[in-house]
């Protein structure tokens, strides 16, 4: 395993025993690389070793102080805005994003859930559907495998994720999504970005944010 991630057998030694290894992006990309780590295990691994990731075993807790104030921000952003837990429900939305996807006012609306629904495969374009769902059952494998008494590994069994299917090493994904969505016209669809964001005081929040891909016109 060490030769495979390019690095000496004490180095890797020390790393099992849990002694402090040096740990740049070179080396955690081949570390992962080869130890085969699907897209959220990658990420798992790259956040804990700059230390913003809790224990995988623990789920992040839900600080309420700071989902009152990222409701708040979502009510005030223009753009359509949506507030998720760490399981994907959501918490809180705006008028703008209602308008675009109504079911999220609905009780229990849940992202995860609409993601591998039909109709968003309308909204991510058909490869891009793939990886999101892709990504989502590999996450969705790993919170079991973890935890399989927390909300999340829950939600897999709610939504019907087989324990037993394959895991897709993915690379981790950067930057906004790519997002198609119907015209206010009902004629033909516009290209958006769609920007995820996590507060560094609660991990287990989500806050999303749909933009145009252009910037505004002074």
């Amino acid at each position: 395993m060490a030769e495979r991630a390019g690095v000496s057998e004490r180095w890797y030694r020390k790393l099992e025993k849990g002694e402090s290894v040096r740990l740049d992006r070179e080396t955690l990309e081949r570390l992962a690389s080869a130890l085969l780590l699907d897209q959220p295990a990658r990420a798992a691994l790259f956040l804990q070793a700059v230390q913003l990731l809790p224990v995988p075993s623990l789920e992040a807790q839900e600080d309420e102080v700071t989902y009152q104030g990222l409701r708040l921000m979502v009510a005030y952003v223009r753009a359509p805005a949506v507030l998720t837990t760490g399981a994907w429900d959501v918490v809180a939305t705006n008028a703008a994003m209602e308008e675009r996807f109504p079911w999220m006012s609905e009780p229990g609306a849940n992202l995860a859930a609409w993601l591998l629904r039909p109709e968003a495969q309308e909204v991510f374009g058909e490869e891009a559907h793939q990886e999101q769902v892709e990504r989502l059952r590999s996450a969705l494998r790993l919170a079991r495998a973890h935890n399989p008494d927390g909300r999340i590994a829950e939600l897999g069994r709610r939504l019907d994720i087989g324990e037993s299917e394959a895991t897709v090493p993915m690379a981790v994904p950067r930057g906004p999504f790519r997002l198609y969505l119907p015209t206010r016209t009902g004629a033909g669809s516009v290209a958006v970005f769609a920007h995820v964001l996590r507060p560094l005081a609660d991990t287990s929040a989500r806050v999303a944010v749909i933009t145009p891909m252009e910037p505004p016109v002074p």
